[in-house]
């Protein structure tokens, strides 16, 4: 029997949160639905989890500044929160806004490091469910969206910055 777990990324990869307002800075900007992954799995169990990628691990990448002298040079790369959720509620997260840290040491949304993860079926509301399955015969269990909140508050320097958020599906072999 063939193994494969993958996903689908529904919306743009981009986003841009732009800071323009002293309103914004304190308050943050949340994108509410920023993406969809509707994730497939094929014969195995399988762990989701999610992580930074930039070029000094934990901050972000600096693309240009506007001033040289005030704040921080590079922000920290946890002030971005994420939120995954779907109907059933099956992300270890729950509804909660997290820091996304580096890579290197991933938030797992499904699963975790040890393999195999004990087994839960999609028909249990609250846990992470991990079992062979489809988003087009279980929406409710294996369609996620993802809401991005960003909340620098004052401190670092005007400018533009990247980050990149990795999303990995394995096998839980």
């Amino acid at each position: 029997m063939a193994q494969s777990v993958s996903f689908q990324l529904k919306a743009s990869p981009n986003l841009a949160f732009v800071f323009d307002t002293f309103n914004k800075y304190q308050q943050g900007i949340t994108q509410y639905n920023a993406l969809q992954l509707n994730v497939e799995a094929v014969g195995t169990q399988w762990d989701l989890y999610v992580g930074t990628s930039t070029q000094t691990p934990g901050y972000w990448d600096v693309g240009q500044t506007y001033a040289s002298l005030y704040g921080n040079p590079s922000p920290p790369s946890d002030l971005l929160q994420i939120r995954v959720t779907n109907i059933n509620r099956t992300t270890q997260t729950g509804s909660a806004f997290v820091p996304v840290p580096d890579i290197a040491n991933p938030l797992y949304l499904i699963g975790g490091s040890l393999n195999p993860d004990a087994t839960t079926p999609c028909a249990t509301p609250g846990t992470a469910t991990n079992t062979e399955e489809s988003y087009l015969t279980s929406p409710s269990c294996y369609k996620f969206d993802v809401d991005y909140k960003l909340l620098p508050g004052l401190g670092y320097r005007a400018g533009q910055y990247n980050l990149r958020v990795d999303f990995w599906i394995v096998a839980d072999l």
